[in-house]
C-alpha cells in the first residue's frame, strides 16, 4: 500500500507528531483469529459502489457495504515535522520486529534527539492503541467492569464515575487514557454493528459480577 501519514495529535502525548506507515493488506481476521504476530493496523473499507437509480431516470453512486481490513505494516515511522531525525519500526519475517532512529548520519543537533526518543515511545503506546481498536466489545465491557469493581472495593470505595474507571483502566496499562480516549473505546463499537458500550451496562455487570 502507499505509505499514509496520520497526525497523532488526538493521541496521549502525540500532539505535533505524525506517524507513517507502509504495509500491505492481508487476509486475517483480527475479531475471529486475534491479534496476528506481527504490527498490523486495521481500518475500514468500502467494498463496492451501489447505484441507484432515481424515478427520472438519473443515476447515483453510493458506497457498498464497509468491511474490516487489516494491514501488516512493515515500516512504521513517527516524527516531528521540522525535525531531521524519526523514529522506526522495521518487520521482517525472519528478523522480526527492530527499533531505531533514522536520520543519525545527517547534519543534527543534541535538541533533534530528543523528540526522536520521544517518537520511539510513541510508535509503542500507538501501535498499541490501534490494536485496541480491534478488541470485540465484550472484551472492552470486562476491562470497565472489572475497573468498577476495583473502585468498588478500594477502601473508601470510589465512586465509578467516567473519569474514575479511565483512570482505573489507565493504570492497569500503565499508560495515560484521557477521559475522550475512553469514551471513543466505548463509541466505536457502534461501527462494527454493535451497541456503543453505555456507563449503566458497566455498573450493572460489575454489580452482578459482585454480587451474583
Amino acid at each position: 500500500m502507499e505509505p499514509f501519514p496520520v497526525p497523532l495529535d488526538a493521541f496521549a502525548g502525540g500532539q505535533g507528531y505524525v506517524a507513517t506507515h507502509w504495509g500491505i493488506r492481508v487476509a486475517w481476521d483480527v475479531i475471529a483469529d486475534g491479534e496476528p504476530p506481527w504490527p498490523f493496523a486495521t481500518a475500514r473499507t468500502i467494498d463496492s459502489i451501489v447505484w441507484v437509480i432515481a424515478e427520472d431516470g438519473t443515476r447515483g453512486a453510493h458506497p457498498g457495504p464497509s468491511a474490516p481490513a487489516t494491514f501488516q505494516l512493515w515500516l512504521v515511522q513517527v516524527y516531528r515535522p521540522g525535525y531531521p531525525l524519526a523514529a522506526e519500526r522495521r518487520w521482517h519475517p525472519d528478523w522480526g520486529v527492530r527499533d531505531s532512529i533514522v536520520g543519525l548520519t545527517e547534519p543534527h543537533t543534541r535538541d533533534d534527539l530528543l523528540p526522536a526518543w520521544h517518537g520511539r515511545a510513541l510508535i509503542v503506546g500507538y501501535l498499541e492503541e490501534e490494536a485496541r481498536k480491534s478488541r470485540p466489545r465484550w472484551l472492552d465491557l470486562d476491562q470497565a467492569a472489572r475497573a468498577v469493581q476495583q473502585l468498588l472495593n478500594s477502601n473508601p470505595p470510589i465512586r465509578p464515575t467516567r473519569q474514575a474507571i479511565a483512570d482505573a483502566i489507565a493504570a492497569e496499562e500503565e499508560t495515560e487514557i484521557p477521559l475522550d480516549t475512553l469514551k471513543s473505546r466505548w463509541r466505536r463499537h457502534k461501527d462494527y454493528g454493535d451497541a456503543p458500550i453505555t456507563l449503566s451496562e458497566v455498573l450493572q455487570l460489575a454489580r452482578q459480577e459482585l454480587h451474583p
